[in-house]
């Protein structure tokens, strides 16, 4: 394996990573990683981690320290566009596994200055960003804070593994009333009675189940 990551923003080096992974997956996964169990998902991130990222360079800066540039495009271009390939919900301990770093050094990190607009697109401008390992022009750079940006694609993906037809919702409402408040009129203040499954369905636009087409 001879992959490189020159930069944050170098996007080949991103790209190939991502491909070997795909890669990986698919040979030594039945059905091309398709149906993978979380616990078989969470095991192949950590084969990957000892492939890509421990024991190397591959995140660390020239001067051999972490790169918290590189492990925000790594989160972004690699283990968030794995998770919408493979249909899984994102968390941050399950990247924190890929990227092989503890949770506390995550949730330890600031604000990163990044150029990225939300959507993975860099941001064009009349200022260049005041980044060593970046040389382009006319970009600027946004506050990112990875821990939050994974909180809302956690939430993200719950949400869309609720909506699927063949899903029931209450199998994962109650997550997002325990982490985000789904059930409150403002979060962390007067608590409204829980939602119901109809409730639920009605609130993100999918028609009621018919008795005899309900899953348990």
């Amino acid at each position: 394996m001879d992959i490189k990551l020159e930069s944050p923003y170098d996007f080949q080096g991103l790209n190939a990573i991502y491909n070997y992974c795909v890669s990986y997956i698919t040979e030594t996964t039945a059905e091309n990683g398709e149906n993978l169990t979380p616990g078989r998902w969470t095991n192949r991130l950590f084969e990957l981690s000892f492939m890509l990222f421990r024991g190397n360079n591959l995140l660390r800066n020239k001067n051999n320290v972490l790169d918290k540039l590189k492990v925000v495009s790594v989160y972004i271009y690699v283990y968030k566009r794995l998770c919408l390939e493979y249909d899984k919900i994102i968390k941050v301990s399950d990247f924190c596994t890929f990227i092989g770093i503890s949770k506390s050094t995550l949730y330890n990190w600031n604000t990163v200055n990044y150029i990225y607009d939300g959507i993975g697109n860099i941001n064009n401008s009349n200022s260049v960003i005041d980044n060593a390992d970046y040389t382009g022009e006319n970009v600027t750079a946004v506050a990112v804070d990875l821990v939050k940006l994974i909180a809302e694609d956690n939430e993200a993906t719950i949400v869309d593994r609720m909506t699927e037809s063949n899903n029931n919702p209450i199998r994962y409402i109650s997550i997002l009333n325990h982490r985000y408040g789904w059930n409150q009129t403002d979060k962390g203040t007067t608590a409204q009675k829980a939602l119901t499954i109809e409730e639920i369905r009605a609130s993100i636009g999918l028609k009621s189940i018919p008795d005899g087409q309900k899953k348990e």
